[in-house]
Order: C-alpha cells, then structure tokens, then sequence
C-alpha cells in the first residue's frame, strides 16, 4: 500500500513557508491582473473599473464576478502543481484516494469559487435592486415635482383669471358710477342754468360736460354770485353733495385695485402696468366731473364763511351738509397730488 500511494517530488517544491506565501500571492496577482485586464478591454473601460460592481449592467459583465471564479481556480492550479509534481497518472480507485489525500488545499481553495462567485452575484443583484429603487425614487420625486409645478401653473392660471374678472367687475363697476355721475352733474347744469335763466332773462348760460372744461368752470365763476338766490338751491347743493360721494366710491374702488394688484405676487410687472393703465385711463375719465365738483363746493364753502353786519347767515345748510363738502375738498387735493393716478407707464 505505501507505494501505491507515494509520490516522488524531492526535485520539485519548496519547504519555505515565506517562499511559499510568495507564489501564491504572486499567482494570485497575476491573475487578478489578467482577469482585470482582459474584462476592461472586452467591455471597453478603464482597468479600475473592473474592481467595482456595475449596477446597470449584466453579471456577465461584472469583473469583481469573473476575479471570484478564477482566482480559486489559479490557486487551484499553482497548489496544485506542487502536490501533483512526480506522481503517477491513474485512474483508478487508489489514484483516486491518493489524489484526495494529496489534494485537500488545492481542492479547498477551488472549492472558494462557488461562494465567492455567489457572493459577488448577490452583492451585484442588492445593488440592482438599490439602484432600482433609487431610480423609482428617482422618477416618484419628478412625478411629485413635476406635479406641484403643475397645480402651481394651475393655481396660478386660476389667480389670474379671477384678478382678471376681479378687475374687469370692478372697472364695470366704476363706469356705472361715471354714467350716474355724468347724468347728476348734467341735471345739476340743468338746474343751475334754469334757475339763472329765470333770475336773469337776458343770461344765456350753456352748461354741459361735452363742453371744455375751462369754459364750464368760467360760467360757474361769472354766475355764481347769484347761485344762492335761486329757489332751489338746497336741491343743487345735495346733488351736489351726491355727486361728490360717487366721486369718492369711484376713488375708493380705484384705489382698492391698485393697491390688490400691487401687493398680488401672481400677476408680473407688465400686466400690472397694464391694468394700471387701463384704470388711471379710467380715471382721467373723471377729471372734468370731479374739477367741477370742487369748483361748486368751493364758491359754497366760501359762501357759507360769509354773514350779514347783522349776523344773519347767508344759508340755510346743514351742519353735515358742510362737513360732507369739507370732506371731498379734502379728498380732491389728495387726488391732485398723487402721481400715480396719472400712471401709464412712462418715466418722467
């Protein structure tokens, strides 16, 4: 039994375990190094490359799998050759037992293929699937992005319009109070020219907001001395008055615009300017109505300061009715001043 199961290797091998070592480790770079080389050139990338794991593309393809399977088969080989050197070929069941007996590293070593490559394959499937998640992850997050960017251009496409109706209401609004405004000033002019024309048969007084208004303001002053002696004056002066809170409802509403489209972050600049414009042109619209208003409350503001040497007043107004004058006096001087109602876009 002994010489079946000998070898002859005293020519071959070495008993330095460093030396040993060496070989290994050397065979062992080599092949890393040529499974390396080789996988970078057949997938056409840098040589590092091939010591990471590539999610997005196939096992096949992956040089940490390939280093796993045939680095335990170099070590197999070189560990090999020196336990097989000087033994005999057979195959038979004493060859067999003693290639067993002699080949315990060699076998382990190769035996490393299969977890080692298994273990790569699961590395390389858990960061498929973790790229893959990302990815989903990835694509949830534009869906949700792209979502908010969408409800947010609705949103806003929806503030627009309603700033658009909300302005479009209002300015409807301000040229209903214009046409009442232009029909009380015309029965005030009405009123007025009757009562001179009936004090004064040979005054010929034409009164009318078509009219410029230099030429209304100028016959108000030419004909206002006798105003207070007309029969119906209280009648005028509450008209007047009427007109005057128009005035200020048509002021309050221009003013309520601008000041909410100013402060709308939705809206840009440009359509605020043009909404701005198309209001103070609006306005303007006003401004013959409104210098007429302040012309009558002032001669009858004047007028009410006036008193006989007796003490007797000229009028018969109410504390109220004064005061209401007071007030759109007050209101037309800051219409006066105010710089933005003559907006329309261009620097000065």
């Amino acid at each position: 039994m002994d010489s079946i199961f000998s070898c002859s290797s005293d020519h071959w091998g070495t008993s330095s375990p460093w030396a040993s070592f060496t070989v290994i480790v050397l065979i062992g770079l080599v092949t890393v190094f040529m499974v390396s080389y080789t996988i970078s050139k057949v997938n056409k990338r840098g040589f590092c490359s091939s010591f990471k794991l590539h999610p997005e593309e196939g096992l096949s393809k992956q040089g940490m799998f390939w280093i796993a399977i045939f680095l335990p088969i170099s070590m197999f080989l070189t560990t090999g050759a020196f336990a097989w050197w000087g033994c005999e070929f057979s195959l038979s069941s004493p060859g067999y037992i003693n290639f067993f007996i002699i080949s315990k590293l060699p076998l382990g070593l190769l035996a490393l293929a299969f977890p080692l490559g298994l273990m790569v394959t699961r590395i390389h499937g858990t960061e498929q699937t973790a790229s893959q998640i990302n990815k989903v992850n990835i694509q949830l997050d534009n869906a949700k992005r792209l979502e908010k960017i969408r409800l947010a251009e609705k949103s806003d496409s929806e503030n627009k319009l309603y700033i658009e109706r909300h302005v479009e209401k209002s300015l409807h609004a301000i040229e209903k109070i214009k046409l009442i405004i232009n029909e009380e000033i015309n029965g005030i002019f009405l009123l007025i020219k009757r009562n001179i024309e009936k004090h004064d048969s040979e005054a010929k007084v034409e009164l009318d907001l078509n009219l410029p208004k230099q030429h209304i303001t100028g016959l108000l002053n030419d004909h206002f001395s006798n105003l207070f002696e007309l029969e119906n004056i209280n009648t005028i002066v509450v008209e007047i008055i009427n007109v005057a809170k128009l005035l200020q409802a048509a002021s309050s509403l221009r003013d309520d615009l601008v000041r909410n489209l100013s402060s709308n972050k939705v809206i840009g600049n440009h359509l605020l300017d043009e909404h701005l414009w198309l209001i103070n042109a609006i306005w303007l619209e006003f401004s013959k109505s409104s210098d007429v208003v302040d012309t009558l409350a002032c001669h009858i503001l004047e007028f009410t300061r006036k008193e006989t040497n007796d003490g007797v007043k000229h009028h018969n107004l109410t504390t109220d009715q004064i005061t209401e004058l007071h007030c759109y006096k007050s209101k037309y001087e800051d219409w006066q001043s105010d710089s933005g109602r003559t907006f329309f876009g261009f620097s000065v």
